[in-house]
């Protein structure tokens, strides 16, 4: 849970305080991370500071999984902020072609930190019944990602989905054998 509707950036920045000052005081030698919809877009930008401007060791992101993540932004958030009359400040970072959007898609995933993705989409739709599915699994994302996975369901049933939850034991199940 965070704060929804602050600019990303400020968010990912507060994730990596809470988690810096997490790992000093518990010295935990591993860090999964699962974030769905937005949160997949404050994991990527998350993992990006903390990889570069942390004093700790990136080794211990152990994997980071992102679940119906608007990657490429949502069109209704530029809609908003094109119209609305009072404009929710994270709608700005979703826009599609957003400065925040660019900067964390331009960026390089580590390939020491393992990225599986995680996608929906709703028979005869273009996604999820939120974001779409060119949002979700944009290439360049598939071809960081060490594995895809992907559900018929819509954003939120995905959460509640017995095959989404077997493929997400599984990765951690592995990942966590592999150790």
């Amino acid at each position: 849970y965070y704060p929804s509707g602050l600019r990303l950036d400020i968010i990912s920045d507060y994730l990596v305080e809470a988690i810096s000052r997490l790992r000093r005081e518990y010295d935990f030698p591993k860090l999964f991370v699962v974030a769905h919809s937005m949160g997949g877009l404050v994991a990527r930008s998350f993992v990006k500071k903390y990889v570069a401007y942390s004093n700790d060791d990136s080794g211990r992101l152990g994997l980071v999984v992102t679940i119906n993540s608007p990657m490429e932004g949502i069109d209704s958030a530029a809609a908003g902020v094109a119209h609305c009359p009072i404009v929710v400040p994270c709608w700005r970072d979703v826009a599609p072609g957003s400065a925040f959007l660019r900067d964390v898609n331009a960026w390089n995933w580590p390939k020491d930190i393992p990225y599986y993705l995680f996608f929906s989409y709703v028979d005869g739709e273009s996604g999820d019944s939120v974001v779409d599915l060119r949002s979700q699994i944009p290439q360049k994302l598939q071809k960081e990602a060490k594995g895809l996975h992907g559900f018929n369901n819509t954003h939120a049933g995905t959460l509640s989905d017995p095959e989404c939850h077997k493929a997400l034991n599984r990765v951690l199940s592995d990942k966590v054998a592999n150790e």
